[in-house]
Order: C-alpha cells, then structure tokens, then sequence
C-alpha cells in the first residue's frame, strides 16, 4: 500500500461490493443546495439532464457506453422483460397478498396454540431518498468506472458529486421474538415445529445444511398464497430465458474485462499517473472489479474533509456521516481532480471504451442465437 502527501492510505477494497453499488443515480428536476462543507458549484449540468445553475450532481459508479455498443439492445430487452413481468401483478396486489399470508400465519398458529403477530409493514424498494447505482444500471450496459463531469473546471466544482443521505429505517419491535424469548425452551422447541415444521432450537440443527422447510403453518402458508408473479411464468424472461441473461450478468457484472491484458495495462498506466502526482495507488486488485479510478472513489467516500481516512460503513445514523458516502468536500473534489487529469493523460475513458467494445462484440459473436431468441420473445410480450 501507499501513501502520498495527502495522508491517505490506500488499501484492498475487497468486501465492499454493496456499499459501491449503492451510489445514487441523480433524480431528475430535483435541484436542492450541496452540504455546508463544499460550495454550490456554478453553470454545471446535472447528469440526469436538468440545466445546471445551483443544480445537484450525483455520483455514480458507473458511466453510461455510446448508443451503438453490441450489448445495448439485449441488455434494454432485459430490462423491458423484467418492466413488462413487474407490471403484469399491481403493487396493491402485492400488499392485498403479503396481509393474506400474514393472516393465514397468525390463525394457523393460533390454532396450533401459539401467538403469531402479524406483520403489516410491506417490504420496501429501498431506504434512499432515490433509485441507487445498483437498481438502475442492473439492467443497462455501462462503463464500470466512477463518472466525472467533461470538464476539469466542473470536476474541480462537483468532484465525483454527493450521494443521498440515506433515510434510517425506524426502529420497530419485533413482537415476534419477544413472545418467543418469553417461552420456556420445551415451548420454543414446539413452537418451532408448529411454525416450520422442524426443531430449530434442536442442538444438532444446522440451518446451511437443512433441506428448505415446507412444513408447519409457514410451509401451509406457502401453499395456500403462492407469489403471484408465479402465475406469469410463460411471460418471464427470466424463466424463458435465465441462462443467457445470467451469463450476460456475470459477465458483465463480474468485472471479467478487468482481466484483460489491455485493460490491466491501461490501469498500470493510470496508477502510474497517480503515483507520479504523488498519490500511489496499491496493486492488489490488479485485473480484477475494483481495479483503476473507482479506487480513487472508494477513498474519496472513506475520506473527510480534513483529509482522514475513515471506516467504511453502510449505517445510516453512522457518525461521522461523511466517512461513509460522499459529501462533495474540497478533500474529496481535490481526488476527483487528480483521477480526472490521470484520465486524460492515459486516455482513459475512450481506451476502456473501445476496450470493452471489443469485449463485448466477442460475447454477442459467440452467443448471437440465445440473445436474438431472448430479444424476440421480449419483442412478442403483448
């Protein structure tokens, strides 16, 4: 590992894969000033189009490819299939079904002699303020590298950008398990059986290597209110066509064009760069997902604005907040400045660019059959 003049150490970046998915995608027409430790940047546009003025720019993790890449229109075939399956079960059906089988639950274990309490909360998409990184680009191609704006002086305004401040989920209790830490452990051993079918306080259960519970009130509850999207499956594409779609996420989504030798180059070059302006970057990820710019974004969120590197954490009530996402501090737009002159001088981004073109082209060459019969069956949803 390294460290440069501006007190930062560079570590492996293994273990952190939800956190870097989670950067947020900017919200359209929602303009809002910047926190009190960076300045409002002036005359920028915000990336989800809106005209700039005092306008939000929000980070990303991921950098939208040109309109003519091989795998754009198999992966918008994707994301149509999954938008027409979704629409096909209504959300007040989802709710109508979740109270359901929360009540089948309640009276079965009633009748069985236990207290079962409902649960009426429906599950949500998430705790941010905004759809993230990770819901929007999972079904759209793009560049896996941190965005930067095109022009140096809106980098030295905006830095990568700021994330949402993420919305703390309220602190519920669970009646659940307050009734069941009240039973005494002959009680808890039925109840388990009454609820899944089988003891899970038995000495000798092992969760991980258990077949999965049908029994009891939950595998009855299972039964008798099966999702409805099951009900669809003639018109999944995940289930018409999940191998090629599957090989198309770990493909893309697994980071394998890391590896390639002139990708792995064109990194060395870039850390170079870095360690020329001295700011060393660390090898460790070499040829894999994390490697190039998006470890200059990884200590861009882990830094404050005194220039601290801090702990990485996904806890929104976490303190200091600023140690775990990016508040578009002058520490933090000082690294996007130095990752966007690296850029230029490595001609990075038209590199990977044409880098990943190549890459792709070979994926759609070898399995060009699955991918037209997956893209017509999307085109014959009615």
């Amino acid at each position: 590992m390294g460290q440069g003049k501006y007190g930062l150490t560079v570590t492996a970046l293994v273990g952190v894969v939800s956190l870097l998915l989670g950067g947020c995608q900017a919200d359209a027409g929602r303009s809002e000033p910047l926190p009190a430790e960076s300045e409002p940047p002036v005359s920028v546009v915000d990336f989800s189009g809106t005209p700039g003025g005092n306008a939000v720019v929000y980070a990303s993790t991921h950098t939208d490819v040109p309109d003519d890449f091989p795998m754009v229109p198999y992966w918008d075939a994707v994301r149509r299939g999954e938008e027409f399956n979704d629409a096909l079960v209504s959300d007040a059906e989802i709710v109508e079904w979740q109270l359901a089988r929360e009540a089948s639950l309640a009276n079965c274990m009633k009748r069985k002699g236990f207290l079962y309490f409902p649960n009426d909360r429906q599950n949500s998409a998430s705790a941010d303020e905004s759809p993230d990184d990770a819901d929007y680009y999972r079904s759209r191609d793009s560049l896996f590298i941190p965005r930067l704006p095109a022009t140096r002086a809106e980098v030295q305004a905006v830095g990568y950008g700021v994330q949402r401040k993420k919305v703390a989920e309220p602190v519920v209790t669970d009646k659940n398990q307050e009734y069941i830490d009240s039973l005494s452990a002959k009680e808890k051993s039925a109840y388990s059986i009454a609820n899944v079918g089988v003891d899970r306080t038995a000495p000798d259960y092992d969760p991980y290597s258990q077949p999965e519970e049908t029994g009891g009130c939950f595998g009855q509850m299972e039964r008798d209110f099966p999702d409805p999207g099951d009900t669809h499956v003639e018109h999944n594409i995940l289930e018409q066509h999940g191998d090629i779609v599957s090989e198309m996420t770990v493909r893309d989504r697994g980071g394998i064009v890391f590896g390639e030798k002139p990708m792995i180059k064109l990194n060395r070059e870039w850390r170079t760069c870095m360690a020329g302006k001295d700011f060393p970057i660390d090898n460790l990820e070499e040829g894999r997902l994390w490697d190039g710019p998006v470890q200059a974004y990884m200590l861009a969120i882990r830094t404050d604005p005194s220039g601290k590197v801090g702990i990485i954490t996904d806890d929104p009530n976490a303190t200091p907040d600023e140690q775990s996402r990016l508040i578009g501090s002058a520490t933090e737009r000082e690294l996007a400045l130095l990752d966007f002159d690296c850029r230029t001088e490595t001609d990075y981004l038209h590199r990977f660019t044409e880098i990943q073109r190549k890459w792709e082209q070979s994926f759609v060459d070898a399995n060009r059959k699955a991918l037209d019969k997956m893209r017509a069956f999307v085109d014959g949803l009615a």
